[in-house]
């Protein structure tokens, strides 16, 4: 597997996160980071560093000042717990990456849509499309992974409790059981970061659906463009025909053959005139062929018989109807009794609309 799902598995002690770039080993109190090679995770890393190093300052201020004042022992207390904080903020670089992602495809989405309305006949504007579409994709998978691991910390009480470690470790010691009204806090957190990936994969979808769109739009342009070619090609085949008769008669007077009509002052001009006769008369014939009444009857005989399944399909209540009635009568049913139930049912339901 390429990209391993996403977790967030809160153990007794300690939480296992692997969720976007990060891989990591949360305490109440420390957090161990793997994969500090790769450039992103040290970027975080040194970021996440810097906070708790701000943080840090500020509450060591504070209790010098309360020391100063009351000769009490200097102590760092954070605001908030250090695993929350550090949860939270992977889960937020998580969706600013997405972010940050989805405003890079934007662009290349709009220039290659411009890129293939110039190169419409082309096939190459297709194969453009292709790694996009692939990339896209791909991309909504990481993200429905994502999704999927926050959803399922929602529906779960218990893990939403087990990433509380500090409170969890005061209870303890307290020898208390941790409340289940804790998990609060972690649920609105998550729920807000579900959200935003939510929007993100709708996003995400917005995309791929326009570059579907232009894929299917260039697929109908380029069916056009080869039906034409076979169009012109059937044409030039019939002309091709028609020529090849008279090229075959003057073929057949060419020879060099007695056949006694080389004294005739008229037998010229009956022999072309007859070919190309015949030529002409060849090529309407063909060109009558495809364009036949009887072709486009049987065509739209064909979508009525659609029609009519789609019909029928489309309101089962009516054939329900029909094979109750005859059940009911205990009498054998044809087809034109079946097409009269069908329609009085219809008659029945466009007049109770009607009267509503």
């Amino acid at each position: 597997m390429r990209h391993p799902p996403p977790v967030i598995l809160p153990r007794r002690q300690e939480v296992l996160i692997a969720f976007g770039n990060t891989r990591a080993l949360v305490k109440k109190d420390a957090a161990l980071v793997f994969g500090g090679h790769r450039p992103c995770v040290r970027l975080f890393a040194g970021e996440l560093a810097a906070y708790f190093e701000e943080k840090t300052e500020e509450m060591m201020q504070a209790r010098r000042e309360t020391a100063m004042n009351e000769g009490h022992d200097v102590r760092i207390v954070y605001p908030d717990d250090f695993e929350i904080i550090f949860i939270e903020e992977v889960i937020r670089e998580t969706c600013d990456s997405f972010y940050r992602r989805l405003r890079i495809y934007e662009p290349i989405v709009s220039n290659l849509m411009s890129k293939v309305d110039q190169e419409v006949f082309s096939t190459s504007g297709v194969q453009h499309l292709v790694p996009l579409k692939d990339s896209l994709q791909q991309f909504e998978m990481v993200v429905s992974q994502c999704l999927e691991c926050l959803q399922n910390m929602l529906k779960n009480d218990e893990d939403m409790l087990g990433l509380l470690l500090t409170k969890r470790a005061e209870a303890d010691n307290n020898g208390k059981e941790l409340s289940q009204d804790l998990h609060e806090e972690v649920e609105l957190m998550i729920e807000a970061y579900a959200g935003q990936l939510s929007a993100v994969r709708r996003e995400i979808n917005y995309l791929l659906k326009k570059v579907q769109s232009k894929t299917d739009f260039l697929s109908i342009s380029l069916d056009s463009y080869r039906n034409r070619m076979i169009r012109m090609d059937v044409y030039l085949g019939i002309v091709g025909m028609g020529l090849g008769i008279c090229t075959t008669t003057a073929g057949f007077y060419g020879m060099n053959l007695v056949h006694g009509l080389e004294e005739s002052s008229t037998a010229f001009f009956s022999i072309v005139a007859a070919s190309s006769v015949v030529s002409l008369a060849t090529m309407a014939g063909c060109l009558s062929y495809l364009s036949s009444r009887s072709l486009k009857r049987a065509a739209i005989h064909r979508a009525a018989e659609i029609e009519s399944i789609s019909c029928a399909l489309d309101n089962m209540t009516s054939v329900d109807y029909a094979v109750k009635t005859m059940m009911l009568s205990g009498l054998a049913m044809d087809k034109d009794d079946f097409a009269d139930r069908l329609a009085e049912c219809h008659a029945k339901t466009d007049k109770c609309q009607q009267g509503q």
